[in-house]
């Protein structure tokens, strides 16, 4: 094929110029330069990293730390958490506090402030998830292993009160759920084998899903690539 002028087919420690064409990437630091804490095993894995509040915050073994970009050193500010997998986070805000929530798939989900004081969500419904996310000032769940296919959402603008005559409520689709994305006002329900959308939260929410997608399996590491949404919604 004939390339314009310019056109680039692979480059090595190039990026994307803001002012237009490629530019040499200046070089890299580290992060932090402390390696996040081993537990309890050198084998253990990182199971998250997220920024909040001008902190990092990583998670490894059975605990969680920040540490401050360009420092050396972690501070752990939660542990226990026996059995993680792969964490989910959602940075929210339902009361002028900004706020951090993760999920484990094991553990209870907890939930961090600003001054990374940990609380945790004790409603048994929603212990164990692995997926979370806010959506029209509720906090949706999903992903326990004794209930695959079900999605239970929180009163709104409260993360750990679930009072159905207070506008909480669950919903149950028919397919295991392997993520949950808000994408342009609508909650997208990712499954093995469907996607399942809905732009509001009612307590007879099934009555407001819609299908739009079927024999298509998507990974958690492909549905939170914009891209993906991209498609899913113009396809």
């Amino acid at each position: 094929f004939i390339m314009k002028p310019g056109q680039a087919l692979e480059l090595e420690n190039f990026e994307p110029d803001i002012e237009g064409g490629y530019r040499r990437i200046s070089g890299f630091s580290k992060y932090v330069s402390g390696i996040v804490p081993i537990t309890s095993d050198s084998s253990e894995e990182i199971l998250m990293v997220a920024t909040f509040a001008d902190k990092v915050v990583a998670a490894r073994g059975t605990s969680i730390y920040q540490a401050t970009p360009g420092g050396s050193s972690w501070t752990s500010i939660d542990s226990g958490r026996t059995g993680a997998t792969k964490y989910s986070f959602e940075r929210f805000n339902f009361d002028g506090n900004d706020k951090l929530i993760i999920v484990d798939g094991t553990n209870a989900p907890t939930v961090f402030n600003t001054s990374f004081s940990a609380t945790d969500v004790s409603t048994s419904s929603v212990a164990g998830s692995k997926f979370v996310t806010a959506f029209k000032n509720h906090m949706f769940y999903a992903g326990k292993s004794t209930t695959k296919q079900e999605v239970v959402f929180s009163q709104p603008f409260d993360e750990d009160a679930f009072s159905s005559g207070s506008g909480a409520g669950s919903i149950k689709v028919d397919d295991t759920i392997v993520g949950l994305k808000v994408f342009r006002d609508n909650l997208f329900i990712f499954c093995e084998n469907r996607i399942f959308k809905t732009y509001q939260v009612h307590q007879s929410l099934s009555q407001w899903l819609y299908q739009i997608r079927h024999n298509t399996e998507y990974s958690f590491q492909k549905i939170v690539e914009p891209i993906v949404l991209q498609k899913v919604l113009f396809v």
